[in-house]
């Protein structure tokens, strides 16, 4: 799973990179540059490193014992990754509405 870090943190810091470019002020401040920049990941169309980033689940056997770990990575949610790519896909037009709300989860 170290690939998927690696694309991920790859592409967190060339946002950064990116958005230093802009001469606009980030809404909010400098306390959501990092939102902004995870944002900026997810409309270049690199949301899913992020995502498949987030949350990592490990399990281990050997002859003396087996055991489980689990990380989180970034400052984004899975669900919020999710949420992110929808809305960033839905604003370049590489979805359509309908499509949106027929994969959309029942609460």
């Amino acid at each position: 799973m170290w690939t998927s870090r690696v694309s991920s943190t790859l592409a967190h810091e060339l946002s950064h990179y990116l958005l230093a470019t802009v001469h606009a002020p980030i809404p909010g401040g400098n306390d959501l540059n990092e939102l902004a920049t995870e944002f900026t990941v997810a409309y270049c169309g690199f949301g899913v490193f992020g995502a498949n980033a987030a949350f990592t689940f490990e399990q281990h056997q050997d002859n003396f014992g087996q055991g489980w770990s689990s990380s989180r990575s970034g400052y984004f949610s899975e669900r919020t990754w999710a949420f992110t790519i929808a809305s960033s896909a839905r604003s370049r037009a590489w979805i359509r509405p309908s499509t949106i709300s027929r994969t959309a989860p029942a609460t």
